[in-house]
């Protein structure tokens, strides 16, 4: 009897071991599961990885992004209901989605269309702006994915380079640009494309001695359009976008063109009443000749006919010196008139400058053009308010 319960006793303690065994110890050791990183990235326009562009993508470009363990990035995004995002230098890219690969089919990558938004344009202007030495045209970025709101994905491909401006492209650009300078420098120079409007004065039977004075509003309404011009240009060229042209520099714009406008306005007018006072004083000089012709030296009018005249003569001498105003050098001009260098000419040049050094700093550093404040663009029309006022009893040197 004794035997009998000893044996039941060890029967019933070794099935409580085998049973216990499996869940102790486990039969079969579990694989290491291998970590989500991306692995290779790539321009699929360009598959060959002989290709020189292979791993160079921009604006436009399609970009493939092959990724080790993707099931795991799907199965967190279904988790979280979130959506699978491309990143670029670990700035998330919004408003773009895979657009084949992953998730909709059990393939190992992402693609994504390269595409600038108003909801991503604060990213991609980081990423393209403010060039430094050696990334002119492209810069090197780090490619990788991750859930919307979180972190990017490892990555261990980290030879890519991001197009900035096509080359092809800037060439163009500058050729078309430097082109058009020449033409508006040879016009300014040899023509009166950035001159005075000077009045018709052969009507006076006068003869220009040289070329009419540079103006100094027509000068700031053809910096103003060229820096306008060379910026839509490069920004259009970086980003693809055309609708940059900016309010506050709209505003400058206008504020150029009026200004150029009414100091037209201004010189035609007093060219004009000068013409007009010229003639007249011609006849009563004409008048006084045929008068004193008819008078002997002895009369009592006579000198006194004769001082009139010699005052008449140097009244329209000094009239028509004025209507026959030539160019002393472009700084002379824009700057001074007969009193030497005006403060409000310097001050609407200066103002011009430095107005145009932000400008082109905005451009070149955020790739937009500078909505200036109504506070500048005041300032700047009060400059030119002061200008023109200035104008009506002007003479230029």
């Amino acid at each position: 009897m004794f035997t009998r319960i000893i044996t039941l006793f060890l029967l019933f303690f070794s099935a409580g071991s085998f049973a216990a065994a499996p869940i102790d110890t486990p039969l079969v050791a579990s694989q290491p599961q291998m970590p989500v990183e991306v692995y290779d990235v790539f321009n699929i326009a360009h598959p060959d990885k002989n290709d020189e562009d292979h791993r160079r993508v921009g604006l436009g470009d399609k970009i493939h992004i092959s990724v080790h363990n993707i099931k795991d990035v799907l199965a967190r995004a279904a988790l979280q209901g979130k959506e699978i995002k491309l990143f670029l230098n670990h700035r998330q890219i919004d408003d773009l989605k895979p657009t084949s690969g992953a998730p909709d089919k059990d393939d190992q990558y992402f693609e994504f269309t390269l595409e600038r938004t108003a909801v991503n344009d604060k990213a991609w202007t980081e990423l393209l702006g403010k060039p430094v030495k050696g990334s002119f045209y492209d810069r090197a970025v780090e490619v990788s994915v991750g859930l919307d709101g979180t972190y990017a994905e490892k990555t261990i491909s980290t030879d890519i380079r991001l197009i900035r401006i096509r080359q092809h492209w800037f060439r163009g650009g500058l050729f078309f640009l430097l082109v058009y300078l020449c033409i508006m420098f040879y016009l300014g120079i040899t023509k009166d494309l950035l001159r005075d409007a000077g009045s018709d004065i052969s009507l006076l039977g006068l003869k220009r001695l040289g070329r009419l004075p540079y103006s100094l509003a027509k000068v700031q309404m053809a910096f103003w359009f060229s820096m306008v011009l060379a910026a839509f240009l490069f920004i259009w060229m970086i980003t693809g976008n055309y609708d940059i042209i900016s309010a506050g520099t709209m505003g400058l714009i206008g504020i150029s063109a009026s200004t150029a406008l009414g100091a037209v306005a201004i010189d035609d007018n007093k060219e004009t009443a000068t013409i007009t006072e010229v003639l007249e004083q011609r006849k009563q000089r004409a008048a006084l000749v045929i008068e004193l012709a008819s008078l002997p030296p002895t009369d009592p009018n006579y000198a006194s006919k004769t001082n009139q005249k010699t005052q008449l003569n140097a009244e329209i001498a000094k009239k028509e010196a004025g209507l026959n105003i030539s160019s002393h050098g472009f700084l002379n001009d824009i700057l001074t008139d007969v009193n030497g260098i005006s403060f409000h000419r310097l001050q609407m040049a200066v103002w011009t400058v430095v107005l145009g050094v932000i400008f082109i700093y905005s451009v070149w550093a955020s790739l937009v053009m500078p909505d200036f404040s109504t506070t500048l663009l005041t300032l700047q029309g009060i400059t030119a308010g002061t200008y023109l006022g200035f104008k009506f009893p002007e003479k230029q040197s």
